[in-house]
């Protein structure tokens, strides 16, 4: 696939290290990749590039020191980056930092790409405010994935943006950093403290001198070095003078070989204030150092799995710092313990496991509209969405009553309720209404925004209503959302492409004694084919030319409705009453458009579900049969097995 990557520049920094990594991994699996930047073409880039990786210095570094001067870069670089792209047309644009992930969701607008935004440090302690803030909140949910780095910037983003994240830690490539015993040995008997950042406030690296000064005296074979580049380095220079720790503490800047520099430590610490995923820590891990951080915002407490393979300490606590400095210092078997269970914890960040993950989520994410673009999918998230546009009360209460009915329940409370296929997000809402804990998915990313929509309007900041982007397909996902009392997919599977096998994977999902509700559509034999032809040469029309197919069906759909309902002197009346009749409430005009355009399009008689689900474990509990019409089979099954 073709990968667009934005971010502010190359610099030496936690989020561009990462930016190169996943780079240079996309473009060696043969991936192609642009990676533009804001910096000028004849600007220092720190992390080198693979060859295939083309780069694109926009030149807009400018520094913004007033309302007026952000507002104007701003719009500059999504200008700029609004140009690259409708030169590019990459498949999916990946952004970092929040001001860069805005000017990607504006810059990519109308032009159809896919935009996955991540923050890279938690926003709970690098909170923005102003026109900054207001931004964030308005654009946010408008990108197609947000992914972070861990569960607890996840549980944010979800209160805070009021959208679903991926966690997707940071990479390492572990290889680079495996601790070589002839590279460890030094010829001195002085021990190392190690330590590594940007010299900036955040890493709490006055707080470490401080400490640090406590323990020389009595450890006075240690050593303090802190690697980095920074705004604070003449501060921490004075600070180390005045502690008299000149012969002691060396601040050498940028390390061009930090795995041969963390290969001969003894110890390494990270004292930050807040954090988001530091690398330094994973690759301190990865080089097989003990490791002492502060209990900070971020991910320090689980990269280092709550103590278990690192040392905490409270954050913003020079005396907490220093007594856990002096165990560490003082008891070698300590650090042995925890150096030769360190690369234990940091497996999980494997660069290729993590570029696979990446490209996991954006191939998945862009599956749909390739398969749209090929004429293959029908894309039912924008009929939903206009057909929120005319939701109301009444709808909602149809939809509430259709589940009552065919569950024969009063109310789902206390109950699971999985919608795997959501569309609209009605018949979750619905749901959730009746006192279900709901999980919605669904493989159309405009289906997820409708369903997140509902959402939003009847219930904003619900924990028991979540809402993801996933495909009836992947096993594997389904497999981790475990069990549940109801399982719906009404007019759903389908739509797969691969109806048995969805069919499959939705039964180990109901939980025992629970409840799956499906419909299916009907077997008509030769007529079932006839529309299959009708639906495929719909999607392939270029959208202007579909009014071809969709007036003669829609003739053949409502024409003789039509006449009947003029024979009896009620010209009209089918259609004004449709949403009134149909349980499901929803209008006939969307019903029309879904039906011709629904594609792929299979179909089962009603024996073959009977026959599939009894053989595993399922009891019929109601049947509802289409007879010989076009619409669907409706089973609820009870599991027994």
């Amino acid at each position: 696939m073709n990968i667009a990557f934005l971010i502010s520049s190359l610099s030496s920094g936690g989020a561009e290290r990462v930016a190169s990594l996943l780079c240079n991994a996309w473009q060696e699996a043969g991936h192609r990749v642009d990676l533009l930047t804001f910096q000028a073409e004849d600007a220092p880039v720190h992390y080198k590039l693979a060859p295939g990786v083309t780069h694109h210095p926009l030149g807009l570094m400018k520094a913004s020191r007033s309302l007026p001067a952000f507002v104007c870069n701003g719009l500059r670089r999504v200008l700029a980056v609004r140009r690259v792209l409708q030169r590019l047309r990459p498949d999916a644009l990946v952004s970092f930092v929040t001001d860069t992930n805005v000017i990607a969701i504006l810059a990519a607008g109308s032009l159809g790409i896919p935009v996955v935004i991540s923050e890279r440090i938690h926003p709970a302690a690098h909170p923005v405010g102003g026109l900054r803030h207001w931004l964030r909140k308005r654009t946010y949910p408008r990108a197609s994935r947000i992914v972070v780095q861990t569960a607890d910037i996840a549980a944010w983003v979800q209160r805070h943006i009021k959208a679903e994240a991926a966690v997707i830690p940071n990479p390492v490539r572990l290889d680079d950093f495996q601790r070589q015993p002839e590279k460890t040995a030094r010829s001195d008997s002085r021990r190392r403290l190690i330590a590594v950042g940007r010299l900036t406030p955040q890493k709490g690296y006055d707080l470490l001198l401080e400490a640090f000064a406590r323990l020389a005296e009595t450890h006075a074979d240690w050593d303090l070095t802190i690697f980095g580049e920074g705004d604070q380095r003449q501060e921490l220079e004075r600070a180390v003078r005045a502690h008299g720790l000149a012969a002691r503490v060396s601040l050498p800047g940028i390390s061009d070989d930090l795995h041969a520099e963390l290969a001969v430590a003894d110890l390494y610490v990270h004292p930050s204030r807040y954090e988001g995923y530091p690398n330094a820590l994973v690759e301190a891990l990865a080089s097989g150092l003990c490791c002492v951080a502060t209990d900070c915002t971020g991910a320090n407490r689980e990269i280092l799995q709550d103590g278990g393979f690192g040392l905490l300490v409270r954050p913003e606590d020079a005396d907490d710092l220093a007594a856990t400095l002096d165990r560490a210092m003082s008891d070698p078997e300590l650090r042995r313990r925890f150096s030769e269970r360190a690369p234990t914890a940091v497996q999980p960040c494997a660069l290729d496991d993590i570029a696979a993950r990446w490209l996991q989520l954006l191939e998945g994410m862009t599956a749909h509209p390739a398969e749209v673009k090929r004429g293959e999918r029908f894309t039912f998230g924008a009929n939903w969405a206009r057909f929120l546009s005319e939701l109301d009360e009444r709808r909602v209460r149809l939809a509430e009553a259709s589940l009552k009915d065919m569950l024969e329940v009063e109310t789902l409370q206390g109950k699971t309720f999985l919608d795997a296929g959501s569309g609209s997000g009605l018949f979750s809402l619905a749901a959730r209404r009746l006192g279900a804990r709901v999980h919605s998915f669904d493989y159309d990313p405009r289906s997820v925004d409708c369903t997140r929509e509902l959402k939003h309007r009847f219930f904003p900041d619900d924990p028991d209503w979540t809402v993801e982007e996933a495909s009836v397909l992947d096993k594997d996902y389904l497999e981790r959302l475990g069990s549940f009392d109801v399982v719906y997919a009404w007019g759903v599977l389908h739509h797969t492409g691969a109806m048995w096998e969805a069919l499959e994977n939705v039964a180990p999902r109901v939980g025992k004694k629970g409840r799956l509700f499906l419909a299916i559509y009907n077997d008509q034999g030769w007529a079932s084919n006839g529309w299959r032809i009708v639906k495929k040469t719909y999607n392939a029309l270029p959208v202007a030319l579909r009014w071809l197919i969709l007036l003669p069906a829609f003739l053949r759909l409502w024409g003789p409705t039509s006449l009947r309902d003029l024979q009896r002197g009620r010209p009209g009346y089918t259609w004004r009453n449709y949403a009134e009749t149909s349980l499901r409430g929803m209008s006939p005009w969307r019903d029309v458009v879904d039906w011709v355009g629904g594609y792929p399009f299979e179909v089962a008689k009603p024996e073959e579900i009977l026959d599939f689900y009894q053989s595993r474990g399922f009891v019929a509990h109601r049947i509802k049969t289409a007879g010989n019409g076009i619409g669907c089979n409706e089973f609820v099954f009870e599991k027994h097995a």
